[in-house]
């Protein structure tokens, strides 16, 4: 849909096909999306000049949900100062995974997510692969509509040698983030509880949770559970923003 989109304002602006790339650049989840491509190969595609004037170019993010904070943070100003020659389009779950001047700056479309249980048919064509109905339960609860990942479940399962799949076969292949140690920490870091927030720290990395892998699954929990409100998540999204930073 955002690629017939854009294909289709171009056309309209009388850009012929041949020339469509050059208007166009995708950031998928495949790609690095870190602070280094936002100031560097980004910076470069907005700033080029291109043969119509007056037509606008589009940076087109895919999974945008996984964006780091401080990757937003470099892209605001992006959006401010290049805003006359480019549009960015962000698909993404939802807006709670962005920083507000990024929502503030944004038009929002929302689509309904897939019934899963509908098209279930589609994604288990040409599988050779029996799934019991407490694994698809599983993976259409984790998936929460989002048709990608639910793909990327069968993608994970049809790479190994299984043929018959439970739910507890595919809970150990995709494992799912632990939920309540990260909303532990996200209370800590809240009521700015140094020694809560150390003790959960420990008990993640204690389960061999990295601090990257804990920063990011911190805004995963964040993006897809009601623990917190919106305001509070703001705040958490501000502190993984500084995570990454300490990274760098």
């Amino acid at each position: 849909m955002a690629r017939a989109f854009i294909h289709a304002y171009l056309t309209k602006q009388g850009v012929p096909d041949a020339e469509h790339s050059n208007y166009i650049l995708l950031l998928s989840s495949v790609d690095d999306r870190g602070i280094g491509t936002i100031r560097g190969h980004l910076t470069e595609f907005v700033r080029r000049t291109r043969r119509y004037p007056g037509v606008k170019a589009w940076v087109w993010m895919d999974d945008a949900d996984s964006v780091p904070i401080v990757s937003q943070q470099a892209l605001r100003r992006i959006l401010e100062i290049y805003e006359p020659f480019t549009r960015f389009l962000f698909v993404a779950s939802g807006p709670e995974p962005f920083i507000e001047p990024l929502q503030s700056r944004c038009v929002m479309l929302q689509f309904m997510p897939v019934n899963l249980v509908f098209h279930k048919a589609t994604f288990h064509r040409n599988s050779k692969i029996n799934i019991s109905p407490d694994a698809e339960a599983w993976m259409m609860s984790m998936s929460l509509g989002n048709a990608r990942l639910y793909k990327l479940f069968h993608q994970i399962l049809e790479a190994t040698d299984m043929t018959d799949v439970a739910a507890a076969d595919i809970q150990a292949i995709v494992n799912a983030p632990p939920v309540r140690q990260l909303e532990a920490l996200g209370r800590a870091i809240l009521a700015n509880n140094r020694v809560a927030t150390l003790k959960s720290l420990l008990s993640l990395w204690s389960a061999g949770y990295c601090f990257e892998d804990i920063v990011f699954l911190l805004e995963i929990v964040c993006r897809i559970y009601n623990f917190f409100s919106p305001d509070e998540t703001q705040k958490l999204y501000l502190k993984c923003g500084e995570g990454h930073v300490a990274m760098i």
